[in-house]
């Protein structure tokens, strides 16, 4: 089933995305914001190897999402991390279609300032960065327990 709704309202939702997108864009220094490509979605390939995607999901939600490249994760062990880590908003842990790991946050499209946006992205940088070296940490020991048997 597609939901549909009226015009306005995807116009407005769109102008609210794109002006989430343009501040997070700024906050992380990206060379040319006001260059930045309409719609839906956005990706941008982060230099350690890490994805970001914004994505507009409805009239009022948009997502934060970070894939985390997949040789320095074991699958199973990133799922095991999906517990409260204390923070105002709570990442889920994840893995994409493709079975490549990621964490997400929903976040509301209108009510949420730029400094909450910012700081969602922030946590989420941080949080993927963090768990990144934890299960890389797991994994390899994981390894050398079985090259120890």
């Amino acid at each position: 089933m597609t939901a549909s709704y009226p015009k306005d309202v995807l116009l407005s939702a769109s102008r609210l995305f794109r002006q989430h997108t343009l501040s997070l864009l700024a906050f992380i220094d990206f060379d040319n914001p006001a260059s930045a490509p309409e719609g839906d979605v956005l990706t941008l390939d982060l230099d350690d190897g890490r994805i970001l995607h914004l994505v507009l999901l409805s009239d009022d939600a948009w997502m934060l999402l970070i894939e985390v490249p997949a040789a320095t994760v074991d699958p199973e062990s990133w799922l095991r991390l999906n517990q409260p880590d204390g923070e105002a908003e709570q990442a889920v842990v994840g893995l994409t279609d493709d079975g490549r790991p990621m964490l997400w946050l929903r976040l509301p499209l209108t009510g949420c300032s730029e400094a909450s946006a910012r700081a969602a992205l922030q946590h989420l940088l941080c949080r993927s960065a963090a768990l990144c070296e934890a299960t890389a940490g797991q994994a390899h020991d994981a390894r050398t327990a079985g090259a120890l048997v």
